[in-house]
């Protein structure tokens, strides 16, 4: 019997460890965007990332001007991000990319990128993703280049939680012919 600590210390302790080896066969597949774009980046050699384009974004001159080179499809939905656009802090998530740029244009490194966003009308979403430098040919001062990859999620205004939990405890009622009329998310009811 183990008392703690290290499993794989001292001699013929190594054992231990094989009994968790999973067969093969048995790949693990990161599932997050920012991991699996930040393994293709360095796949690449620190060149742009291909794959994830509706979520991406190529900013030139992270340290200057900020300028955005490329972007695609569900940023330009989601956040009215376009090429052309300088991140001088019109709208929160270019305030949270113009702060990264910063910070990777000094460290030359990928930077985990995560803000909440607060849209017109209160909504309030959620960005996770990774900003990454890119490498380049002969690159000089305002040649820079990064690319931030990101993914997003809305949370419900609580207006429209009320009407979530409203709607599903009707659907729950309407499921169970006769069922009671209590609602299914009262505090008590999840006791």
């Amino acid at each position: 019997m183990h008392s703690g600590g290290n499993y794989n210390a001292g001699p013929g302790a190594g054992w231990v460890a094989q009994l968790f080896d999973l067969p093969p066969g048995f790949a693990l597949h990161e599932r997050r965007m920012a991991m699996r774009a930040h393994d293709r980046w360095i796949e690449t050699g620190r060149k742009r990332v291909t794959g994830f384009e509706n979520n991406s974004l190529i900013i030139a001159d992270p340290g200057g001007s900020a300028v955005v080179e490329g972007v695609g499809a569900g940023l330009v939905a989601a956040f009215g991000l376009v090429v052309g656009m300088t991140l001088d802090g019109q709208n929160g998530i270019a305030i949270e990319l113009r702060a990264a740029c910063d910070l990777i244009a000094i460290q030359r490194r990928p930077l985990p990128f995560e803000a909440d966003v607060f849209m017109p009308g209160g909504a309030t979403i959620l960005v996770r993703g990774i900003v990454l430098p890119l490498a380049g040919p002969g690159q000089r001062s305002g040649e820079d280049r990064v690319q931030a990859i990101f993914n997003w999620r809305q949370l419900l205004t609580r207006g429209a939680a009320a009407r979530l939990r409203r709607e599903v405890g009707a659907a729950l009622r309407m499921a169970r012919p006769g069922g009671s009329a209590r609602d299914p998310f009262a505090p008590d009811a999840l006791a």
